[in-house]
This record gives C-alpha cells, sequence and structure tokens, in this order.
C-alpha cells in the first residue's frame, strides 16, 4: 500500500511539474472565444490590469506582471505584433495599473496604437485605484456620497489648488466630512 501511494504522489509530483510545458503558447484565446479569463495565483496585490482592445477575439482586461509592455500584451493576446504596428515606440512603454491599450484598425488592418486609461466605471468595477488628479465631474459623481454639486466643487478646488496630492486632501473641499471621506477610502 505504501508503494502504491508513492508512485500516485509522483506521478501527481510529475503531472504538475509537467504542466507548464504542456501549456505553453496555448493560452491564446481561440477565434470562438468572446471574452478573455486570466487565472493567477500567489499575490494578486502585485499585478497590473491592463485593458486590450481593438483586437477581434482578444479584446478584454489582462492581469500582468508589473513591467510589462504594450508589445508583451499584444504578444500574449494574438501571438505576435501586427507588421503595421512593428516599430511604434508606445510598444515599448511600460504599463501601469488601469492602461489601455487601444489599436485603431481600417478595412480590418492594424493602423495605429495608443495608451490611454481604463474609464473610472471600469476601475472601479476592476478595484483599481482612481486618480483624482484627473477625474472629471461626471465621473467624480459615479462615486458614492458624490452628487452634481459636489463634484463640481472638487474640480474647482483641484483646479485652483494645483491637484490633489493625496486622496486625503479631498477632506479640504467644502461638503466632504470625515464620512464621506471614509466611504470614498476605498476607490483611491
Amino acid at each position: 500500500m505504501i508503494e502504491r501511494g508513492r508512485r500516485l504522489a509522483l506521478f501527481l509530483l510529475a503531472a504538475l511539474i509537467a504542466l507548464p510545458f504542456v501549456f505553453r503558447g496555448h493560452g491564446q484565446p481561440s477565434s470562438r472565444v468572446l471574452s478573455v479569463a486570466s487565472f493567477h495565483f500567489g499575490d494578486h496585490s502585485r499585478k497590473v490590469c491592463v485593458k486590450l482592445e481593438g483586437i477581434p477575439g482578444a479584446s478584454g482586461i489582462y492581469h500582468l506582471s508589473p513591467g510589462v509592455s504594450s508589445e508583451t500584451v499584444i504578444i500574449m493576446a494574438v501571438g505576435r505584433v501586427p507588421t503595421e504596428l512593428q516599430g511604434k515606440p508606445v510598444l515599448h512603454q511600460r504599463l501601469k495599473n488601469g492602461d489601455l491599450v487601444a489599436i485603431k484598425n481600417e478595412k480590418g488592418e492594424p493602423v495605429e496604437i495608443t495608451l490611454k486609461s481604463i474609464s473610472v466605471g471600469e476601475r472601479m468595477v476592476l478595484g483599481i485605484p482612481l486618480d483624482p488628479t484627473t477625474m472629471t465631474e461626471s465621473e467624480w459623481e459615479l462615486l458614492p456620497g458624490i452628487g452634481p454639486t459636489l463634484a463640481k466643487r472638487i474640480v474647482e478646488y483641484r483646479q485652483q489648488n494645483g491637484g490633489f496630492h493625496a486622496w486625503q486632501e479631498l477632506e479640504q473641499v467644502p461638503g466632504i466630512g470625515p464620512a464621506t471621506l471614509e466611504k470614498l477610502r476605498g476607490y483611491f
């Protein structure tokens, strides 16, 4: 019985070791897949969440290691960088949490690649920290406890004071007290 248990343990260990080699290169979505799923193990706080759009069958949200470039995301999604995009400087920029790699197509061919930011609504859903220095009035209104009047005050305060150095500075805006600040904590 002990020998059988050892064989089973060795088999399972060998299978675990072989898995990365068996599935290498098979992580690309097929043309039949409509959405992209990502699986990652370990500490999720060290991942960056990036959105890729403009590649049919591969557009979606990717959770990646810090320091990856736009080129890496495209290669992960489709296996290679389309010829029309090769040599573009944006391919080598390091991606940050919440970046959007947007590929513009004309007549079915990729012609341009830009790096933007994922929308505030999507960032909220994905749990990506918001940047109070770039948010518009309508984006502020998406947050709990922030209506049109308060959103306008926040943007005015930011413009008059040269931005926010920390999200906690929101408490300086008339109408935002400790309770509202506490509600907002998880978004920044």
